[in-house]
This record gives structure tokens, sequence and C-alpha cells, in this order.
């Protein structure tokens, strides 16, 4: 298609190479600059009508000195870079495209960077998801690829800077430290958002793993404390003020990681460690054994003890003596 055009009746000749890739530098010489944009329409519409891939054509400034042939060629290179991603072939003046290069970059929001930080911290990859579309909303067919490239660096740049702040490997998050930048010169608006979402899927499973582990380190601790000092009068707000934790938080914790409440989680313990003194102390009065598991007034203990029982501490004792006998 493009020796068809370059033709000694069209007044145009000029020279074709691969460059690498899927890349073709047309170098031209002509005389009518009105009849080389012409053909360089119908070879767009030729493509388009031939073929399903999708071209881009940049045109550098057209320069009468042979040494500027450079400038061109860098000129050409540089209005790709604001191609739309309206999905057809195009060709890119580097004249026109002067009006633009300082456009408008997509802008992210206070807001909207804290809604994906916070996100990605709790490791919700549904929210990470949903957040992402709602940027990516932000592009539409007009938006050009300098657009989208500055845009996927910017939302990378807040990723990078949650991974340094949390101290975390950037190698081991991000794939043996892959530059999806550096490695992809060119790239759809599917292919960045899925890169961004994968990363962000990473993270969210590295902070998941990390918070798993605190967890049932915190979790061991409460369990050891309150074993350790269930005789004591503990609280939910003693608790949460040891472990440094807010009190509402710690109930949800309870809740989470045991099932029961608190109240339900220590009272359950309490009664346990009253039954063995039951059976093994036969002599100890009932608001003794009340006041050693952390009871100190005894009908609340009768009360607590049958509710899980099912009978008075007293009844349980005889009930114990009763098969021993």
């Amino acid at each position: 298609l493009i020796e068809s055009i370059m033709t000694g009746e069209n007044q145009m000749v000029g020279l074709l190479t691969n460059i690498g890739g899927s890349n073709i530098s047309i170098l031209m010489n002509f005389n009518d600059f009105e009849l080389m944009k012409r053909k360089l329409e119908f070879l767009k519409e030729q493509i388009n009508e031939k073929s399903d891939q999708l071209y881009w054509i940049g045109v550098g400034n057209v320069y009468e000195n042979l040494n500027q042939i450079n400038q061109s060629y860098k000129e050409a290179c540089m209005s790709l870079e604001y191609r739309q991603l309206n999905l057809e072939t195009q060709i890119l003046y580097y004249a026109d495209c002067l009006g633009i290069i300082n456009q408008q970059m997509i802008l992210i929001s206070v807001e909207e960077e804290n809604q994906l930080m916070w996100s990605i911290l709790a490791g919700d990859q549904k929210k990470v998801s949903e957040y992402l579309t709602l940027l990516f909303g932000k592009i539409h067919e007009q938006t050009s690829f300098t657009q989208l490239r500055q845009f996927g660096h910017n939302i990378l740049g807040l990723v990078y800077n949650l991974i340094l702040q949390n101290q975390l490997q950037k190698t081991e998050i991000l794939a043996g430290g892959y530059d999806f930048f550096a490695v992809n010169d060119k790239f759809t608006f599917n292919e960045l958002k899925d890169y961004l979402q994968k990363t962000c899927y990473r993270i969210c499973e590295y902070f998941n793993a990390r918070v798993a582990i605190r967890d049932k380190k915190l979790e061991d601790d409460i369990i050891a404390y309150i074993y350790q000092n269930y005789n004591l009068d503990l609280s939910l707000d003693f608790i949460a003020a040891k472990f440094n934790m807010n009190p509402k938080y710690l109930s949800r914790f309870f809740k989470e990681h045991f099932g029961v409440n608190f109240l339900e989680f220590i009272n359950q313990f309490r009664v346990k460690k009253a039954k063995e003194l039951l059976v093994q102390e036969p002599n100890l009065k009932i608001n003794v054994i009340a006041d050693q598991v952390g009871i100190s007034n005894v009908n609340t203990f009768i009360a607590v003890f049958k509710k899980y029982e099912g009978v008075t501490p007293g009844k349980y004792r005889n009930m114990q003596n009763s098969n021993v006998g």
C-alpha cells in the first residue's frame, strides 16, 4: 500500500524501513505537501478496509535540509504519543500536536487517592476494583496516549508510595521489579488497567497475609492474658487499653475470631474454672469460688453458671459428688 503511493506519477519517492517490531519508518520526498496528505488519507482508508490491525501514522514537519531528517523523525515519533484511544487508524501531524502538547492531564483528587489507598491497605480487592473502575471512567475516546500514560504513572506512583511507606519489598510485590512503562512503550487501555489491577491485588494479598499473622499473634496474646488473669475484674475497656486497641474494634475482633462476644468468652472460661474448683475443692464456699474466678457478686456468679450449665453451682457440685460416690 505504501509503495503504491510513492510513484513518479505522484511525484513522491521514499525510503521505507522496518525499524523493529511493528514499526515502519518512511522517509519521503515530494513537491506537493497537500497531495502527500491526500495520499496518506487514502492509505488510511485502505488500511481500514484491508486490515483488522490498528495503525497510527505519525508525521514530522517538512524540512528542505537533509541535516534535519533526524529532527523530523523525532517529531513523527513524538506525534504518536498524542494518538487518541478510539479504535481507528489515525494520522497525527506534529504541527497539529503542538496545540495539545500542554493539554490538561487527567486529575485524580485527594479523596480518590485516599479511597484507593485505604481499600488496598484493607486488602479489599472488590473495593480496589470498584475504585479503579471509577478512576478509569475518566478515560474517553478522545483521551490521548500521553494522557493515558501519565494517568497510569500517577496511579502507579501512589502504589509505589504505599509500598515505601509500609517498608515492603518492591521486587516481591511487583514480580521481580517489572516496570510496565519501561517494558511497554505502547499499550492499550485494557492492558494498563489490567496491569494496575493485578499490581494492586498483589499488594492486597500481601497486606491480608500480614494482617492474618498480626491477628493470630494478637489473638494468642489476648487469650493468654485472659487465661492468666481471669480472676481479675476484666472488662472490654480494660483489655482494649491493655493492648492499645479501640474497644469497638476489640469487640468486633472477638466476634470475628472467637465466634462470641468478649463477655461470653470470659464467662465461659470462668465457668470452666469454677467447675474445676467445685469438684477439686468440695469444702470451698460458693462465694469464695465466685471471687476466685473473677465474679465478685455471688448472685451474678450463680446466674452466669446456671446460664451455661443449666444448674446452680451447688447442685452441680452435688451431682458430681453423687457420680463419684
